[in-house]
């Protein structure tokens, strides 16, 4: 298959040629036989679409493979997430973390849940991002690590401005205090505290 074509397309981002590619080289890629090249496929695209912000396609093709009854891969999860972030689609993102939260092969990754969190920041949407944390989270049986710690301290509208906010406090507080201490110290050391 074309795979190192479309992955240097990706990092190029000339979507267009990667689209080209795509419709000629890979006949139908809709009816690819294995999954995972349907997977990496959507994963070059989407890395492609979101380096060129071109967050409409990929919002398509995320509404693309969930009605094909594809369970998209979780960096495609994170990244539909993110691109609702960017796009101000705090319906589309709801939807999305709905459909998540209720897929068995939704969110089974904790940085999913880390772009929905950082999304509903951007969103101005604190309460759905401590939803998110206090209850999807848990749910999937997963637990916030680092990344998703210091996305909950740092992460505002506002650009390079700590969020302050007692209702994250009174989450991180239910934490590993040794994990929190981490992320504090790291947010310190890179001037973003």
């Amino acid at each position: 298959m074309c795979m190192p074509l479309l992955a240097a397309f990706a990092s190029v981002p000339d979507v267009v040629s990667m689209e080209r590619i795509v419709d000629r080289h890979i006949p139908d890629y809709h009816q690819c036989e294995l999954a995972e090249d349907r997977q990496r496929i959507a994963g070059v695209l989407f890395k492609g679409y979101a380096l060129n912000n071109n967050y409409t396609r990929c919002l398509a093709l995320w509404q693309y493979l969930t009605s094909q009854g594809t369970a998209p891969h979780p960096s495609i999860q994170a990244m539909v997430l993110d691109a609702c972030g960017y796009m101000n689609r705090v319906d589309h993102l709801d939807d999305i973390v709905g459909l998540l939260e209720r897929q068995p092969w939704g969110g089974c990754d904790i940085n999913v849940w880390t772009s929905a969190v950082e999304a509903y920041l951007r969103l101005l949407r604190l309460d759905r991002a401590l939803h998110v944390a206090t209850r999807i989270v848990p749910n999937k049986g997963l637990e916030p690590n680092k990344k998703f710690v210091g996305v909950l301290l740092t992460v505002r509208r506002d650009a390079n401005r700590t969020l302050d906010s007692k209702a994250v406090a009174k989450y991180l507080s239910t934490l590993s205090p040794k994990l929190v201490a981490e992320v504090r110290r790291d947010l310190r050391e890179r001037g973003a505290l």
